[in-house]
């Protein structure tokens, strides 16, 4: 059953129910007046006892019939009749009854007692004057005026129940056709627009309804608005794509033609610098010693360059890794280097298990690694991996090395962006963390840190946990 069933259902239901409810009214008004009216006939039984005449009732037969009579039009009475102890009709009401024992049949040995039937109503009472019995007065009360007003109030209780039905189908169908029929237009269509980006479609904003007509052009400026934005979004994402196409080109053009006549320039150096230093002085051969030295720092900027751009643009093989194995293949593969430097690495927790690309992840772990190392002129270097307790997705590297200023925190991510001279021995070409940065950004992730100089440093980076479905390369 729909929603818009279940509600047309409430109606009939709920008629249903106020029905029960006007009949549990009615039939307790029904019985309340039942009790009335036999009260009302015991009142008047006892009213007959006294207003019969004081000598015996059976002897003044005439004016107990007058009595009889008068008392019971004033009560309303249906049938009254008063007999003897023989059973014999001493006065009735209406005057002119026949078969008296019929329409009030008698009960021996009864004092008061009232009787309820389907049609009427019977009290007995026997006739006592100075503590002598003289007879038995039966008295009657239809119920079928009772009845007819009982079912007047049915049917009274029906039609405006059925009326109510009939306005509040009425106010349904009206409420449906004006407010819940066109809402229901405007939310599957704003449902079509966000799902299918069909941001062309336009609401009808023809309503009798002011507040609907403005929603509906509300909708039609949003809608309007977003057709716009996409346009622009696709505008630059084809920017977008030709701008990765043109840097594809120009790593090409850096990998082949960059590279060649470096080379070139290279092995010319080296050609006079072992055919021809004897024919040199001291300070010639320095600037062969230079050249060389020169060619080696813009390859290393070439080949880092190219790796930041492949980094970007790659697809990410996405699949589930466990990175307590990830981290254990990185220190095996800088095992000697780790040794050579005297360092220590403590993983203080357990890993958890992250979707993403392996070889990428494994980079980050590498490059900070290397760095923590690397910039760190203690002579026991120390560094600590792991996740926060708090959040176990955020992980962390810590080293007690030189250290960071404040005001370089943000600078250290931008390429080739060096903190130390060339002439340092920790070398390096200044794109590491920014390489880091983009396949951390590229993970949905953040990476940040806390350092000061000569006090050591902490990276921290997050990544997405595991979702089960995920665990192979798309």
């Amino acid at each position: 059953m729909s929603y818009t069933q279940r509600r047309i259902f409430l109606i009939p239901l709920s008629m249903l129910i106020l029905f029960a409810c006007s009949q549990i009214l009615i039939q307790q008004r029904h019985l309340t007046e039942k009790n009335r009216l036999a009260t009302h006939l015991t009142t008047t039984g006892l009213l007959l006892n006294n207003f019969l005449p004081h000598q015996n009732p059976t002897a003044t037969r005439s004016e107990t019939q007058k009595r009889l009579t008068a008392i019971s039009l004033a009560a309303k009475l249906s049938k009254a009749c008063f007999f003897d102890f023989n059973q014999d009709l001493i006065a009735s009401y209406p005057h002119d009854l026949k078969n008296s024992i019929t329409h009030c049949p008698l009960r021996k040995n009864t004092t008061d007692l009232t009787i309820f039937t389907d049609q009427a109503i019977l009290f007995y009472h026997t006739i006592q004057k100075s503590d002598q019995s003289y007879g038995q007065l039966v008295l009657t009360m239809s119920l079928a005026p009772l009845k007819a007003q009982t079912l007047a109030y049915t049917q009274m209780a029906l039609g405006i129940i059925l009326l109510l039905g009939l306005i509040a189908y009425g106010a349904y169908w009206r409420l449906q056709k004006n407010l819940i029929l066109p809402i229901k237009q405007l939310t599957t269509l704003i449902h079509k627009a966000t799902t299918q980006q069909q941001y062309q479609l336009q609401a009808n904003s023809n309503h009798s309804n002011p507040d609907l007509a403005q929603l509906a052009n509300s909708i039609n400026d949003m809608l309007q608005q977003a057709q716009q934005h996409m346009q622009r979004v696709d505008d630059f994402n084809q920017k977008l794509a030709r701008s990765n196409q043109e840097l594809e080109e120009f790593s090409y053009i850096a990998s082949h033609d960059l590279k060649a006549p470096l080379r070139g320039l290279t092995n010319y150096a080296l050609f006079l610098s072992e055919d021809y230093a004897s024919q040199l002085d001291t300070t010639a051969n320095n600037y062969l010693d230079r050249i060389q030295s020169l060619c080696h720092q813009m390859d290393t900027l070439i080949n880092s360059l190219l790796h930041y751009s492949r980094v970007g643009n790659r697809e990410l093989a996405m699949q589930t890794i466990d990175l307590n194995q990830l981290l254990k293949n990185t220190q095996d593969l800088l095992q000697e280097f780790i040794q050579e430097h005297n360092a220590t690495i403590q993983v203080s927790s357990t890993l958890p298990a992250i979707l993403c690309d392996e070889s990428l992840i494994s980079e980050v772990f590498n490059n900070l690694i290397t760095n923590g190392i690397k910039y760190n002129k203690t002579p026991k270097k120390r560094l600590e991996i792991g996740t926060l307790d708090d959040s176990p997705n955020t992980f962390y590297v810590r080293d007690n090395g030189m250290g960071i200023a404040a005001e370089h925190h943000q600078k250290i991510f931008q390429i080739f962006q060096r903190l130390h001279p060339k002439s340092d021995s920790v070398g390096g070409s200044g794109a590491g963390l920014t390489i880091v940065k983009k396949i951390i950004a590229r993970h949905d992730g953040e990476i940040w840190l806390e350092s000061a100089l000569d006090e050591g440093t902490t990276f921290y980076f997050t990544l997405k946990a595991s979702t089960k479905g995920h665990d192979t390369a798309p």
